[in-house]
């Protein structure tokens, strides 16, 4: 049982958790502070400044925050309304550093070739570039989106980012600095994808990082409102995006990102950018292969003052990255990667069609599409575990080369789930087959114990079902799986799928997820389709999930290569380009 002080600051913490709902106020964001263990004061004597001159200087208050190495100062013109805010760092230069839009152009500046696949990395306070300081009209971003946060009726993202700043800050050595420290990541990680971009020009999938080995590195997102380093590494449906004509509807082009954090470590602190100097990169080529390249730089060059950041006197911390959204993958494909400590989404988006796919390996669902019933199945052979991932503990930063391409493959395959579930007129059944036995079903649905035997089982010829009984006659030469099978096949009227009569004539389409590829350089997926999707019109394939890319197992490419009346390959076609089962049949009826 918790102790008295455990469950204070259990509350407290669940209590931060919800402050992003709380209005703004300077009272409230002192004790969001303190929480933080961050040392606040308040000044009710501010001189009006340039920036905010038509407020009476008797009525501005500031509240300076400070932790050993940021200083925050919140300007409020009344307790309730923020003016200004500054942001500063006892180890960055006053100065604002240019814009951090063309981060791919500037490691030209701080890298160079030691030979042909190895390069020199050069951290230096002329390169550095930093997440807090990085230019915003005549303020920094990382300012602009403080301010904007408290601009609001609410404190939005603001308690995020100044848990953000304060693990930096908390979880830096006596000498040592975790925000430069960071920064130099970001750096490090933008020279490699700028190697990659540089290796295939004018590719925009690997310019934009949606298919480079780990994404594009931003400072900062504008857009979420949130400090920090970001990878943007994927774009759903993209290519359908590019090919639609002006003014059809617009589809999901929802872009993935990810954050790298410092947050408390479990064990003892690694220096993952040290370590990565001796570490090979793949990086693929303008001829389709993967290049190992080095990236290497001058001992402790990364660290501020050469100072350590991984003392034994220092906390304990780790590098994680954070998704933006939570994706389903099989447990044991993280493990596979080295990762031991990984984060699982509380409350996943859609869990029981997830559910369903990892405990019975199917699901099914059942839509009207133009008039016509259709069934859509989808299937996984090897049901392992699928778990809802929103982090990962990084112990090297090559492990990204590995976890991006898989993450992109496990959002397509999710998309094309999701895609059918929020179509119009398309309803949830469950489960079309169980992976469990089938005696083990049967003990479930009528509440038995594991000892009763298959025989005594099938000595039954009643059914317990809530409060009511139903009688179920069968012949003695009967066997369990026959009987399973009978008891399948009778209707179910609970299930909300009334406009939904299947028939033998109902079109029937099923997405197999037959194979994982561990030995392939981006973990790709092998799947099938097939089903009867019109009169006389079949489709029936196999294909592949590769690095995000939906692509037909028939590496010739010509689409033209079904047998008659099957369209497999180019509904895998269709499939690559929207990321939606019912749209890509859609499409291929226009072939």
């Amino acid at each position: 049982m918790p102790s008295y002080n455990e469950s204070i600051s259990e509350s407290l913490r669940l209590i931060y958790e919800c402050s992003p709902k709380f209005k703004v106020s300077i009272d409230l964001i002192q004790k969001l502070a303190q929480f933080l263990k961050l040392e606040t004061f308040i000044d009710t004597e501010v001189l009006s400044t340039p920036t905010n001159r038509n407020h009476a200087s008797s009525g501005l208050k500031r509240l300076s925050i400070a932790g050993s190495l940021i200083l925050i100062d919140i300007d409020f013109s009344d307790n309730e309304t923020v003016s200004k805010v500054s942001l500063s760092s006892g180890n960055h230069s006053s100065t604002i550093d240019e814009s951090d839009a063309e981060l791919v152009e500037r490691a030209s500046k701080y890298t160079s070739k030691q030979s042909e696949y190895t390069i020199n990395v050069v951290f230096s306070q002329a390169n550095s570039l930093s997440f807090l300081r990085t230019r915003n009209d005549s303020s920094t971003v990382a300012e602009a989106i403080l301010l904007k946060n408290l601009s609001n009726n609410v404190l939005g993202n603001f308690p995020t980012n100044l848990k953000y700043l304060t693990c930096l800050d908390s979880m830096s050595p006596l000498d040592g600095d975790l925000i430069v420290y960071l920064d130099n990541i970001a750096l490090y990680l933008n020279a490699v994808h700028a190697m990659e971009t540089n290796l295939n020009p004018g590719i925009t999938d690997i310019c934009s990082g949606w298919k480079s080995r780990f994404g594009k590195i931003y400072l900062n997102d504008p857009e979420t409102q949130r400090l920090g380093v970001f990878l943007h590494f994927w774009k759903e449906s993209r290519r359908l995006s590019e090919v639609m004509k002006h003014g059809a509807t617009p589809c999901n082009s929802r872009v993935h990102k990810a954050i790298l954090t410092i947050e408390e470590g479990e064990s003892q602190s690694l220096d993952v950018l040290k370590e990565a100097k001796d570490q090979k990169w793949h990086l693929s080529t303008s001829q389709g292969l993967l290049q190992p390249y080095i990236f290497t730089f001058e001992d402790d060059s990364h660290l501020h003052n050469h100072q350590s950041v991984t003392s034994f006197s220092s906390p304990n911390w780790a590098l994680h990255l954070r998704l933006d959204f939570p994706v389903f993958m099989p447990s044991v494909l993280i493990e596979y990667f080295g990762i031991t400590n990984y984060g699982q989404a509380k409350k996943p988006r859609e869990p029981e069609v997830f559910k369903s796919l990892k405990e019975d390996g199917a699901v099914q669902f059942l839509a009207r599409r133009n008039g016509e019933n259709i069934s859509i199945s989808f299937t996984a052979d090897d049901t392992a575990e699928l778990v809802a991932v929103e982090s990962f503990e990084i112990t090297k930063l090559t492990q990204l080369e590995k976890i991006i391409p898989t993450i992109r493959n496990y959002i397509v395959f999710s998309s094309l789930v999701d895609n059918v579930m929020q179509s119009p007129d398309t309803t949830f059944v469950a489960s079309p087959k169980s992976s469990r036995p089938i005696s083990q079903k049967l003990k479930d649905s009528l509440n038995l114990s594991e000892g009763v035997t298959d025989e005594e089982l099938l000595n039954l010829n009643t059914l317990a079902s809530g409060e009511s009984m139903d009688y179920v006659m069968f012949n003695s030469d009967t066997d369990l799986t026959n009987f399973v099978k009978q008891e399948d096949n009778t209707p179910n009227y609970s299930r909300d799928c009334d406009s939904f009569d299947a028939t033998e004539n109902e079109k029937r389409l099923t997405i197999c997820l037959k194979d994982i590829e561990l030995n392939s350089s981006d973990v790709e997926i092998e799947l099938n389709v097939q089903g009867t999707v019109g009169s006389g019109i079949s489709v029936n394939t196999d294909f592949k999930i590769i690095n995000g890319d939906i692509t037909n197992s028939n590496t010739s490419g010509d689409i033209h290569m079904d047998s008659e009346g099957n369209r497999g390959t180019e509904y895998v076609t269709a499939l690559s380009l929207c990321e939606d089962p019912l749209l890509a049949l859609h499409m291929i009826e226009g072939i």
